[in-house]
Formats: structure tokens, C-alpha cells, sequence
């Protein structure tokens, strides 16, 4: 428990935050997966959602809001104070098996008991932390376990997001400055102004985005990118698009919106030269993509969903290949321009 605490207080983004949590909260509270949500409570919306393990069904999330309201917990959650809830506590097996959200979501995922924490504003927007479990009851000591964890869960969000309005850690939040394109929940764009999309036709010469459409090759990779974030999977596991330019390489990646419906498309430019990373494997390009990203080996492992062992064994190598003794001297010779012509 000590080492998940320490954690907690590490400084990071909330996506970074929300990968640790997931990693770690099972080993504390029993239950087949862990989940951290995002509720957009004016609307009875979820608008994001990141688990320990993917969940099966497509475009869960979009199922999930058809029928969020009738969820046994939200009227509780909307208007009661700060506490440790259970699905069982206030639903009967029947009552929660009759409801359409566990007949076409989470009983699906085998959702038939779960306990949870809340943070924000219960008329506004929330975060809950919690475990999701296969049976109904949870032991006392998963009850105390999570009290317990309420104020050190609530810290970690506060500082996360000081940390990212502050620019002290990277965050998947687009900048003001930025150039980023805000999409609706079926990933269509809002708007695009003329400026971006004359950027955007020096990358596709067809024409699309000139015209203030996304290319095909665009919109396919938004459906997968879009498809694997309804289903829980953490942000920095969704690859980004690259793409080749003439003078440069455009890549693009795709987050939520922070308690809204929909999502933004961050662009960035790379531009060609630099030094080279010859040699190296497609799994050590992987790591070493995350490693200049800032990630710590833990969080390469969950997102690449291999041992920490195995991280380290790749850094060696990578070291190695490149002539340098650490991780700073190995981010600085990524060059984007490797995988430039996507995946």
C-alpha cells in the first residue's frame, strides 16, 4: 500500500494518473477489473471512461449513455454526500439484472457488483474511482480500503490537474496555442477554420482538407482510435497517425474532451532531419516513443501490456544501439520520421 500511496503524490498528468490507479487499485480491492469514469452530470452522460481490462462490447460508452439514467446509483451519487457506494447496497440482483444498461452493457462485461468513489461537483461533473466484480458483495475491508484511499485519490486528481493548467507535465488536453480540431461524439468535425485547413492541404494534396473535410485515411484511423477509447482503453494506448509531408511529418492523436461529449484532434508537425535511430526493433521504436513522452517504465508496461522487466530489457538494448547511458540522451534522438508513413 505504501508504494500505490507514494504514487499517488508522483507529478503527472490525469491520463498518467488514471493509468496508475488502474495498474494498482486491484491489488487492494478484489474484483475482476478497475475503472475510472468521467460524468457529465447536467446531461446523465459519460464522457469518459479508462479500465484496467478493454471492455468486449463496441462503442460501450455510446451504449452505456443510451440508458445511463436508470443506473441504481446515479440519483445517490447526484445527490448524496462524499461516501464508498455498492451497486448491492442499493439494488437488488433482480432490480439491476431487469435494467437494459446491465442486459446491453456491463452484464455483458459480467458487471453484477461494484463499489465506487466520486470527486467534483455531483451536480456538474465527477470523477468516480472503483471495482467492478462478477459476483454481489464486497468484503468490509474493500469498504475501508477505499474510505481509506478518498483523500489521497482526491489530492492526486487536484494536483494532476494544477500540473497540467500549469504546463508542469505533458497532458493529452490540447493547448490554447495548439493546433487541434474539436470533433462531435461520432467524430465529426465542429469547425475547421480556413487557416487550418490550409495547413492541413499541404499534408493531403486530394483536396479534402481544404475544403474542411477529413480525409478518408483520417476518418478510417478515427473510428478505430475512436472505437478503443469507448471501450476503456487508456489515451496513451491509442497510436497516433503519421503522416508524410514534404517538408515535414503530421502526426495526429485523439483525446476526450474533459467532461463534454466529444472529442479533440491534436495535430503536430515534426519537420525532417535530425539525427537518425537505426536499427531498431518496432517494439524498441515503441518504447522509445513513450520514453521522450515522459512515460516511467511502469506506465510503458501497462500501455504496451508487457512486464516491467521487459521494458527494461528493451531500454539496454536501445542504449546500446543508439551510443548513449540514459533515457534523456535516447529521447533526444527520436525523429518522427520513422514511422512517418503511419500504422
Amino acid at each position: 500500500m505504501g508504494e500505490f500511496l507514494r504514487e499517488r503524490y508522483v507529478l503527472r498528468d490525469v491520463d498518467g494518473l488514471y493509468g496508475t490507479i488502474c495498474r494498482g487499485l486491484g491489488e487492494f480491492v478484489a474484483g475482476e477489473n478497475v475503472f475510472i469514469g468521467e460524468h457529465d452530470m447536467e446531461r446523465t452522460l459519460v464522457t469518459g471512461c479508462v479500465v484496467r481490462h478493454v471492455f468486449e462490447t463496441p462503442d460501450f460508452i455510446t451504449i452505456v449513455n443510451q440508458c445511463a439514467g436508470e443506473h441504481p446509483l446515479w440519483e445517490p451519487i447526484r445527490t448524496g454526500g462524499q461516501t464508498v457506494r455498492l451497486l448491492s447496497g442499493h439494488a437488488s440482483a433482480r432490480r439491476w439484472e431487469n435494467t437494459r444498461l446491465y442486459k446491453e452493457a456491463l452484464g455483458l462485461e459480467g458487471v453484477r457488483d461494484h463499489l465506487s468513489v466520486e470527486f467534483g461537483d455531483r451536480k456538474r461533473r465527477l470523477t468516480s474511482i472503483g471495482v467492478f466484480r462478477d459476483c454481489r458483495g464486497f468484503e468490509r475491508n474493500d469498504e475501508d480500503v477505499m474510505a481509506f484511499l478518498i483523500p489521497h485519490f482526491e489530492q492526486a486528481l487536484a494536483n494532476a490537474r494544477v500540473a497540467e493548467a500549469a504546463g508542469l507535465v505533458g497532458a493529452g488536453q490540447a493547448p490554447e496555442q495548439a493546433r487541434h480540431i474539436l470533433l462531435d461524439e461520432a467524430g465529426h468535425p465542429l469547425e475547421v477554420s480556413v487557416s487550418m485547413r490550409k495547413w492541413l492541404g499541404s499534408f493531403f494534396p486530394c483536396g479534402a482538407a481544404r475544403r474542411g473535410v477529413l480525409p478518408e485515411r483520417v476518418t478510417d484511423w478515427l473510428g478505430v482510435a475512436r472505437g478503443l477509447l469507448n471501450r476503456g482503453v487508456l489515451l496513451q494506448a491509442v497510436r497516433p497517425l503519421r503522416i508524410s509531408g514534404t517538408a515535414a511529418c503530421l502526426e495526429l492523436r485523439l483525446t476526450r474532451r474533459r467532461f463534454a461529449p466529444g472529442y479533440i484532434l491534436l495535430l503536430e508537425s515534426h519537420p525532417w532531419g535530425g539525427a537518425q535511430t537505426p536499427g531498431l526493433t518496432p517494439r524498441e521504436r515503441e518504447v522509445l516513443r513513450w520514453v521522450r513522452e515522459g512515460k516511467t517504465n511502469e506506465e510503458i508496461a501497462l500501455i504496451l501490456a508487457c512486464g516491467v522487466t521487459s521494458v527494461k530489457t528493451h531500454l539496454k538494448h536501445i542504449f546500446r544501439k543508439l551510443g548513449v547511458d540514459n533515457r534523456t540522451a535516447a529521447a533526444r534522438l527520436y525523429v518522427g520520421q520513422e514511422e512517418g508513413q503511419g500504422r
